[in-house]
């Protein structure tokens, strides 16, 4: 019996638990994807091989799977597998020998001495899956009958069996369509020149069971329909090409439209140095799609519908940045500039709800405008159309916004309410802050400093000299009192927050990496590396970094149960792996060779994660206990944009030894008097104060903490240390 070795397998035939667990996704690019456990059993409710939007833009399960059978001298094979209630039926897994997610999902069956190479496709820019099943050994009598099963449902519901679906396909010239549900999507099946036959044979079958949704406590058994059975011939050599969509694909070939796909991934990777770089970027490119708007937008995670903000803004650095994409992270800077409201970027890009709460997102916003210009030195995007928006963003900052979202007297930013978060840990239960960070978040203020010096830098070299040295002037005063307030010596670390009640909370957290790692620290050398050591201490994992130390009071260290006690973890141990991204950032600028030689440990631990979990692509989260196992969503778009951005930058996919962080003094634009170095690199501040001094402003100056609705009077009192900026920003 011949066995092939033309795909590299991740998986062999006796791991049944590591596939079933294990899943593939594949994305066209508008919102539509398919997506299966390795195994073939449909573990997740959002898993299905057609997965689209409606005319409204929700997104709909069309088509759950196509049931595989293979036929030869009337022996039947089922090559599908499902869960049922106490067993599996059928048990395809058995056949399949080969697994490999490259460019695509690839299967290797065999059957006896019959060998089928099976491979999956979602076709760029269409609601378009390809199917392609190729015969590589075999007699000349083998069939193949595929059985659709039809779940024509919202991607938040389950389907059971009814008399109010459509019993009738059509099926003419080897295309095949059928809809659901009036006002549902039609879905539609074309086997292209493959010559293909049809049996009408409505049926309903049931108890489909979905693990995921077991464990996490909802509803997980789901009826499906079928209309009949196709039945196609394999012939040696001969690839059949099924297209699967929402449009009429009759005119189309589908092995040609598998063609055109292939060359476009290919392109898109083809300057990647390794094959770990080429795989990030493949997952990279599953998050860029065009939204309901025809806007582009960069997906928060898979199986999430929803285009969120935060994830836009820091994801696009990684995924679109770092990876050459120019125009379309031109695009994307321009859709988030278009919709900010009273300096506040929307928590989701739905037109009908959006909802303006966060301080971080516009924050972030100015660090993705500075590293699309340090790639880019795009002079005139910068100065016509983000300038004037990061001036807004500051202006109303200054002035007060949403959610008691403002700089108190002292230039630091207060911002949330105890029912209302504002920053990025915002999981909530009825209204209740699980995490509540009201007041005076340290990495709120360590991205306000940032802001700002950003927007000196374009300033400077604009030759605006006049409006840099106020916003230098509050950098300065903000960078002191940073100090001041958030410094923690008995813990050699930060505060994670200034609370509402002028408490100072000392829960370990990882949100202090950002006043170490950003383009511009606010802490001074010294103290970033007593910070870089307490979270080495006390956070970093494997695989990123806990959101709160192990030995703290409500430690949750797994993401496990229903809704509520996963909310109730999401942001109290659990380990969150894009944090990995601003570790690596602080690692290399405080340890020089040393740095980059522990971030390549982390950096590659990640190359092995993308065998696991969602195969290619990297999960949300993981548990913070010794097996750190993957959880969350399986595909999150900042986690593979930062370890891709960190890839990149400092060069971690290569053994050689150059990298971008030994050219940060190229001189930028030609300005040979501009020292990059010394605006971005830790600021070198008095470190001589006695501690006992900074402890004793904390309590002087805490005493003195504004309620957040007295910040627009402390900005107009005469005299005030802010009144230049009266000049500059018209807070009207």
């Amino acid at each position: 019996m011949k066995m092939l070795n033309n795909l590299n397998s991740s998986f062999v035939q006796d791991q049944r638990d590591h596939i079933i667990n294990s899943e593939w996704l594949e994305t066209s690019g508008l919102g539509t994807w398919a997506a299966s456990s390795v195994s073939g059993i449909n573990t997740n409710r959002n898993h299905g091989l057609l997965i689209t939007k409606n005319s409204e833009g929700k997104t709909f399960s069309l088509l759950s799977k196509l049931e595989e059978c293979v036929i030869s001298n009337g022996k039947k094979s089922h090559l599908s597998a499902n869960q049922y209630p106490g067993t599996f039926y059928p048990k395809g897994y058995e056949y399949l020998h080969a697994f490999s997610k490259d460019l695509f999902p690839e299967f290797i069956f065999q059957v006896d001495d019959i060998i089928i190479h099976k491979t999956i496709a979602a076709i760029h820019g269409t609601n378009s899956i390809v199917v392609k099943y190729t015969l590589l050994e075999g007699p000349e009598d083998v069939q193949m009958s595929l059985l659709p099963l039809i779940t024509s449902r919202s991607i938040k519901e389950l389907t059971y069996q009814n008399d109010a679906i459509n019993a009738k396909a059509f099926f003419l010239d080897n295309s095949f369509s059928h809809q659901a549900y009036k006002n549902n999507p039609t879905l539609h099946i074309s086997f292209g020149h493959s010559y293909v036959s049809y049996k009408a044979q409505p049926q309903w079958y049931n108890n489909f069971e979905y693990e995921a949704q077991h464990q996490n406590g909802e509803f997980y058994r789901e009826d499906m329909f079928s209309p009949g059975e196709f039945t196609v011939n394999l012939h040696k050599d001969y690839p059949v090409g099924i297209i699967i969509s929402t449009e009429k694909q009759e005119h189309s070939n589908p092995l040609e439209l598998f063609k055109k796909e292939r060359n476009r991934r290919i392109e898109l990777t083809a300057d990647a140095q390794t094959n770990y770089e080429r795989l990030l970027r493949l997952a990279a490119d599953q998050f860029v799609i065009k939204n309901s708007n025809d806007n582009l937008a960069i997906a928060a995670s898979y199986f999430d519908s929803e285009i969120k903000s935060r994830e836009n803004v820091i994801g696009l650095t990684g995924i679109l940045i770092s990876t050459g994409r120019f125009d379309e992270a031109r695009e994307l800077l321009s859709t988030l500039k278009n919709s900010i409201r009273k300096g506040l970027l929307p928590e989701f890009f739905d037109e009908n709800s959006r909802v303006y709460k966060s301080a971080d997102t516009s924050l972030w916003f100015f660090d993705a405008v500075y590293q699309y210009f340090k790639q880019t030195e795009d002079t005139d995007f910068i100065y016509n159309e983000m300038m004037p928006v990061l001036k807004d963003i500051i202006a109303w900052f200054l002035k007060g916004t949403n959610n008691n979202i403002c700089v108190d007297s002292d230039g630091l930013i207060i911002a949330g309410t105890s029912d209302e978060p504002a920053t990025w840990m915002n999981a909530q239960i009825d209204g209740w802050a699980i995490t509540p960070r009201a007041g005076k978040a340290v990495e709120i203020n360590a991205l306000w400093f940032n802001a700002l010096k950003v927007y000196a830098y374009f300033l400077d070299l604009d030759g605006v000299k006049s409006e840099m040295h106020v916003i230098n002037d509050l950098t300065e005063n903000i960078q002191k009192r940073f100090k001041e307030v958030f410094w923690n010596k008995a813990g050699k670390c930060l505060y994670d927050l200034v609370d509402e009640n002028n408490i100072l909370n000392d829960r370990i957290r990882p949100n202090q990496i950002f006043a170490i790692s950003l383009s511009f620290p606010v802490l001074s050398e010294k103290k970033a590396k007593m910070v870089l050591d307490t979270i080495e201490q006390r956070l970093v994992t494997d695989y990123g970094i806990k959101t709160l130390c192990s030995d703290a009071l409500g430690f949750k260290p797994k993401y496990e149960g229903n809704e509520n006690e996963r909310k109730l973890a999401y942001h109290e141990g659990t380990v969150w792996n894009w944090l990995m991204g601003s570790y690596i950032d602080a690692l290399i600028k405080l340890q020089g060779k040393t740095g980059k030689a522990k971030a390549k440990v982390f950096f590659n631990n990640f190359k092995h994660h993308l065998d696991t979990a969602c195969v290619g692509n990297i999960s949300e989260l993981f548990n913070a206990t010794e097996d750190y196992t993957p959880n969350g969503s399986h595909a999150y778009s900042l986690s593979v944009a930062e370890i891709l951005r960190v890839g990149i930058k400092y060069n971690l996919f290569s053994s050689e030894e150059h990298s971008e962080v030994e050219d940060e003094e190229r001189n930028i634009l030609g300005y040979a008097e501009y020292d990059e170095v010394k605006l971005s690199s830790y600021i070198q501040d008095n470190d001589e104060m006695e501690d006992e001094e900074v402890l004793a402003e904390q309590e002087e100056e805490l005493s003195n903490f504004n309620n957040p609705f007295s910040i627009i009077s402390a900005f107009r009192s005469p005299g005030s240390k802010f009144s230049r900026l009266f000049s500059l920003y018209n807070f009207g």
